[in-house]
């Protein structure tokens, strides 16, 4: 036991964020033994724990015949829930692939692609973000069955909305109401007149794009819906530059790569910014919040302008 428990310190990202979740520690306690489950199921040598993921603990470890993996143990919660199959229908393309799984334990058995060298690092977010683009275009261009487990965005954002809403009265006076409003109404009227639907990543934002080989990238860790491509872009398009400025321009490639609206795009990043503000609050997070709020102001700034043209 030892040996496990030198995989899982205390100041691991899962670690310290689901201890403040009263629901995930039963899960917590589990994961010892989840993870040797995982090295006697695989026949894995574990290495060491990868310091990032918030609701899964993820190592890196030795197979029997020498070669490498990552394994990822997750914590069951709905937005992960169709991952292995989403993973599975994008097999071949721009995401990590499955080597195998337990999935009724939350396991999956990955190829060994590392964190540490993602968009997020990339030091051109005009490269970073057409590096992002290209990796979507393959991600959206699967085939997905009828048979598929995989949720609708227009539920799931119906459903974001409502739990989101009932956290406004604890918005601190010097948040803008009327903007987490709008953004609120954004997400419940913008995937009911999609033109498309596609497969989509969920959190594709730069730091879940790891390098891949000398010129490749993957995704990973993705959170699977099936709807409006534009929902996809937010994550990318507003985090590959720190720079507010940086936006306007940024928005002109994403929405001419792509073809798709750049206010959609837009009002999509203003819908999931003003969720995470009113989230982040929901769970108490005051200075996350913040963080979000100043987001969703620059993203309406970007609105603005577009209206203003």
């Amino acid at each position: 036991m030892d040996d496990v428990l030198r995989l899982i310190p205390s100041d691991l990202p899962v670690i310290a964020n689901l201890r403040r979740n009263t629901s995930a520690h039963a899960w917590l306690a589990r994961l010892p033994n989840l993870i040797s489950h995982a090295a006697h199921r695989f026949n894995l040598h574990f290495l060491e724990p990868f310091h990032k993921g918030s609701c899964s603990w993820v190592g890196r470890a030795r197979r029997s015949d020498g070669t490498t993996v990552v394994v990822k143990i997750g914590w069951p919660h709905p937005e992960m829930l169709t991952e292995p199959e989403a993973l599975r229908l994008w097999s071949g393309g721009p995401a990590v692939e499955v080597i195998d799984e337990d999935w009724p334990n939350n396991i999956l058995v990955l190829e060994d692609v590392r964190p540490g060298n993602s968009l997020a690092d990339h030091d051109d977010p005009v490269e970073a973000l057409r590096a992002g683009l290209k990796v979507l275009g393959g991600l959206w261009a699967a085939e997905v069955p009828d048979s598929t487990s995989v949720e609708g965005l227009p539920l799931v954002a119906m459903n974001q909305a409502a739990g989101a809403e009932k956290h406004l009265p604890r918005a601190p006076g010097d948040f803008d109401r009327d903007l987490l409003l709008e953004g609120l109404e954004s997400l419940r009227t913008l995937s009911g007149d999609a033109e498309s639907s596609v497969l989509l990543h969920g959190d594709f934002n730069p730091g879940n794009v790891l390098r891949h080989g000398a010129q490749d990238w993957v995704a990973i860790d993705p959170k699977p819906l099936l709807g409006d491509p534009a929902y996809d872009l937010g994550p990318l398009w507003t985090q590959v530059s720190d720079d507010p400025d940086d936006l306007p321009g940024l928005l002109e490639i994403a929405a001419e790569t792509t073809g798709l609206d750049a206010r959609r795009i837009a009002g999509w990043a203003l819908a999931r910014h003003a969720e995470s503000v009113l989230t982040c609050l929901g769970e108490g997070d005051e200075d996350g919040a913040r963080e979000w709020m100043a987001d969703a102001e620059a993203v309406r700034g970007v609105l603005r302008g577009l209206d203003a043209a």
